[in-house]
């Protein structure tokens, strides 16, 4: 198990309701059970449970919303050319997230969403890896609404890791 948490500022650019501007607080825990050898390959589940801390400013009125949201995500990385995620390891990224209001005054549109995420990764060194990823992402655009696609989703990640232990700062 590890834990993690972090900041993020998010501004977003929309016809209806008005651009809104966001600061998220969030902490979270991941979870990779079990681990699993099938043919020759190994890979774990990884669950990640996500508790979000949101204020969001309308631009129009300056009101500023506070809201509550869970994200837990299930994810695993299958080695595609080798039996590991190790360097020179192709594999492919599932992931499947589900987002839930846990009530607030946020718009539930903000806050109900599913997505569903497929790509290609290739491990460069121990520390930096490259994916193309495709994600679909299905929202609701009320309480009582149904989910219905909202977006399609491209992106071309390059990712370093920087262990804490390496920079010797604790220990």
């Amino acid at each position: 198990m590890s834990f993690e948490g972090g900041i993020g500022s998010y501004y977003t650019f929309q016809d209806y309701p008005d651009d809104r501007f966001e600061l998220r607080l969030w902490q979270g825990a991941i979870v990779r059970w079990p681990e699993l050898r099938v043919a020759g390959r190994h890979f774990d589940l990884r669950h990640r449970f996500r508790l979000e801390e949101r204020w969001i400013r309308d631009r129009a009125t300056g009101k500023t919303d506070f809201g509550l949201r869970f994200r837990y995500r299930l994810a695993t990385f299958i080695p595609l050319n080798r039996p590991t995620i190790e360097p020179r390891a192709l594999y492919m990224p599932l992931m499947s997230e589900w987002f839930s209001d846990l009530g607030s005054d946020v718009p539930e549109f903000f806050a109900a969403r599913i997505r569903l995420t497929a790509g290609l990764g290739y491990v460069v060194s121990p520390n930096w890896t490259l994916e193309l990823r495709y994600t679909g992402q299905r929202s609701r655009d009320s309480v009582a609404g149904v989910f219905t696609t909202t977006d399609h989703i491209f992106d071309f990640r390059v990712r370093t890791a920087l262990r804490i232990r390496e920079l010797g700062v604790f220990w």
